[in-house]
């Protein structure tokens, strides 16, 4: 994921990360903290 947007810096642009799965607020977090990501979206589901 970290390889994907240090890709993602070199094009430009606003970079949003969309982590989906089952409990993932924290990694969701953690993705919000990573520098250059403008946009979180987080799809929690439990199956």
């Amino acid at each position: 994921t970290l390889n994907t947007i240090t890709a993602a810096k070199k094009v430009g642009g606003e970079i949003h990360v969309l982590v989906c799965g089952s409990g993932c607020s924290a990694v969701a977090q953690a993705a919000a903290k990573i520098e250059g990501v403008s946009k979180v979206l987080k799809c929690d589901a439990p199956e």
